[in-house]
This record gives C-alpha cells, sequence and structure tokens, in this order.
C-alpha cells in the first residue's frame, strides 16, 4: 500500500481474494478507498474479487460495507465487487442468494457488484476490454491474498500483460 500512497495519478487497483484472504483483503481494501477519497484530483478505480467456497462465508461483506459507509470511507471512488462463490450450484440454498443480493443491494449507491455461482474466479477476466486498452492512461495494480495457486495465477497474469511487480522493499 505504501507504494500507491507516492502516486499522484489515478490508478485502476484489482484486489484479488481468495478464501480466507479475504482478511488481509479488506483491510487493504479499507486503506484504498480512504487514501483514493481524500486525494486530490481523480479518484483511483478499485475492484475486490473474491472467490469463496461456501456462500455462508461472504455474508461478512455486508458488515464490511456497513463499516465503510458509517466510517464515511466509500462514495467518491469507483468501487466495485465480483464475487465468485465457487461451491456446487445444487448445495447453495435458492434463499441465501436471495438474502446474499438483497444485504449488497443497499449498498448498490456506491457499489456496483456481480456475484458468479459454481464459478472460481479467472485472474484473466482483470484484463481491460480490448476497445478501452487505448483509453486507459493511468497505472494498473493488483494485490492478491490467497491460496498460492492463486497468487501463481497472478503472477502468470502479470507476465502475460507486461505489468511489473513494484519492489516494496
Amino acid at each position: 500500500v505504501e507504494c500507491m500512497l507516492k502516486e499522484k495519478e489515478k490508478k485502476k487497483i484489482n484486489i484479488v481474494a481468495g478464501g480466507s484472504g479475504i482478511s488481509f483483503a479488506l483491510p487493504i481494501l479499507k486503506s484504498l478507498l480512504t487514501i483514493s477519497n481524500n486525494k486530490e484530483g481523480e479518484k483511483d478505480v478499485i475492484s475486490l474479487n473474491w472467490s469463496v467456497r461456501k456462500i455462508e462465508d461472504a455474508f461478512i461483506l455486508s458488515d464490511f460495507l456497513q463499516a465503510l459507509l458509517n466510517g464515511g470511507v466509500v462514495g467518491k471512488s469507483e468501487f466495485s465487487l465480483k464475487l465468485n462463490i465457487t461451491g456446487t450450484e445444487n448445495s447453495i440454498d435458492e434463499e441465501k442468494k436471495q438474502n446474499l443480493t438483497a444485504q449488497l443491494n443497499q449498498y448498490k449507491e456506491f457499489l456496483d457488484f456481480d456475484i458468479e455461482y459454481s464459478v472460481r474466479f479467472a485472474v484473466a477476466t482483470l484484463a481491460p476490454e480490448e476497445e478501452s486498452l487505448y483509453l486507459t492512461n493511468f497505472k494498473q495494480w493488483i494485490v492478491c491474498c490467497g491460496p498460492s495457486t492463486m497468487i501463481d495465477e497472478c503472477k502468470q497474469y502479470i507476465d502475460a500483460t507486461n505489468l511489473k511487480i513494484a519492489d516494496v522493499s
């Protein structure tokens, strides 16, 4: 996060979390939203991409979003959430799906969100649409928190797109 503090220009920041990696990702997200909202000029574009096995785990997002709202941390930056619940379709209760969607809908004034079921998040989906590749004039950051397979996938994506890994030493 300290690397990002030094940069004043607009950034696109993708936070990728798998399972319990969310426990590292949420404080990072809160810090980045706070920094972005307090900076002069254009705000950063921040997305959280979380892949979780059980739908029950995803309900922590509602408490987190409410805390962001109560603390005045949200509202100015572009913020989106991509949630992948990887349990099998038959194992995910329909009522829980509706409840989760209803809870997230409470925050739709500042949060764009998408939920996919039975599909693991693919880091390659972070690639911008081809037509917008030449329209972006800001840096892209990827923060990965999760199992080693997800971290490896993030590294492969960075290599494939010629992005650089910041030296935070």
